[in-house]
């Protein structure tokens, strides 16, 4: 996670590998261990499947990153060609491994056409969006050739904006702060709902662990638009950056502080994982797009407001290596296991080893190419693509002094 002179928020760090697993999971579970485990109760299974929600914490603990990396408590300078420049050095390189390795698999997942021409044109299409990370806006290409790479198209339209959503953030007056908080988010759950009740034959399904019939319904082209268009996302990001300036804002940890957040961060675990539990009872879409977002930020903003017992776990050298791995996995996962079950398919693995065995083995190769990628692409990667210099450089900036955009 990027520092850029402050300090390293290492529980925020490791927390992303838990994310980025739950939802590997939840893309595993059918493949490999719910025959093997028929009886698991229906509230493990609800947890299980909620790991889609995962991305909406990603997007919420990106905006306040950024806000951390990028602002100061009473001002944000930002220097539009080295943040992009930043952007594309972090995301990219791994990302377009990603969409080679799932390369062989795409034509099959993405080609609708009846004639070749038809089949090639639509390859040719995909490859394109996702190339320019575009695809989220075309609800057909948003998850044909890599699953969750839609998400990360979503993160480009966030990165294209952050200048300017940080230029009215530090405008916003401290004490208005968290009422533009809440407001954000309940646009943003009022902007799905609305949505959702006038999209023409969409049912209002329930989250959790769903029937075959309603995982069709959300494969329908309105409920991929309600799930993948980076502008029902937004406010989840939004929100991040919000209270990354609320963080900026306040001032040095006391005694009775250090012992009041690590008691919050807690129960706001217990509390996540009591409402994924129940997931079957909290409506699908909202859920999808950044209903638990008190949640997440009772949980991040603990975690960097006072280190406690929680930081001195989730700062371990391993889990914080898997943190800085987590990317890695989240958007190399859906692929590697495309070729997994080819694999098998050719191989027929099951004659050795059992489902269960088959998919940690899939998790024990994904984990260990995720860390290779880290450490052997992403990592160098970076540093080429931000060493590359540009002689053009344009700032935004927001002070105390200076409450208009800067250009030179």
């Amino acid at each position: 996670m990027d520092k850029v002179g402050k300090r390293y928020l290492g529980s925020l760090t490791s927390l992303r590998f838990f994310a980025a697993f739950a939802v590997v999971l939840f893309h595993s579970w059918n493949t490999y261990f719910a025959d093997a485990f028929s009886g698991t109760p229906a509230w493990a299974l609800n947890f299980i499947f909620s790991g889609f929600t995962a991305v909406s914490f990603f997007y919420f603990l990106s905006g306040f990153i950024l806000a951390f990396n990028y602002g100061e408590a009473h001002s944000f300078n930002i220097d539009l060609t080295r943040f992009w420049r930043a952007r594309v050095a972090r995301v990219y390189p791994v990302f377009l491994l990603s969409l080679i390795i799932g390369a062989p698999f795409a034509f099959n997942n993405i080609s609708h056409g009846e004639t070749l021409f038809e089949r090639g044109r639509d390859f040719l299409l995909s490859g394109g969006m996702n190339l320019t990370l575009l695809q989220a806006w075309a609800p057909r290409f948003a998850s044909g050739w890599n699953p969750p790479g839609w998400s990360l198209s979503c993160e480009a339209f966030f990165y294209l904006l952050f200048p300017w959503i940080g230029l009215v953030v530090w405008r916003v007056p401290k004490r208005a702060l968290l009422v533009s908080l809440a407001a954000v988010w309940g646009i943003g759950m009022a902007a799905v709902w609305i949505c959702v009740k006038n999209s023409p034959g969409l049912p209002f399904i329930y989250g959790g662990h769903l029937p075959v019939q309603a995982e069709l319904l959300l494969e329908t082209a309105s409920a991929e638009f309600i799930k993948s268009l980076p502008i029902f996302h937004l406010c989840e990001f939004i929100s991040g950056v919000i209270l990354g300036r609320v963080f900026l804002l306040q001032k040095t940890e006391t005694e009775t502080e250090n012992r009041i957040f690590p008691t919050l961060v807690s129960f706001s675990f217990v509390a996540l994982i009591g409402v994924l539990c129940a997931s079957d009872q909290i409506p699908y879409f909202l859920l999808h797009d950044g209903l638990l977002l008190p949640l997440f930020a009772m949980i991040i903003y603990g975690l960097a407001r006072s280190p406690g017992i929680w930081d001195k776990i989730l700062s371990q050298p391993v889990l914080l290596l898997l943190g800085e791995s987590s990317y890695a996995l989240y958007i190399l996962h859906a692929p590697i296991k495309a070729w997994f079950v080819l694999i098998d398919k050719h191989v027929v693995l099951s004659r050795w080893v059992s489902l269960p065995v088959q998919g940690l083995l899939y998790f024990t190769l994904t984990l260990t190419l995720s860390i290779v990628a880290y450490k052997k692409i992403e990592v160098p990667w970076r540093k080429r693509i931000q060493a590359f210099t540009w002689n053009r450089r344009t700032f935004i900036q927001v002070s105390p002094d200076t409450r208009v955009a800067a250009k030179n």
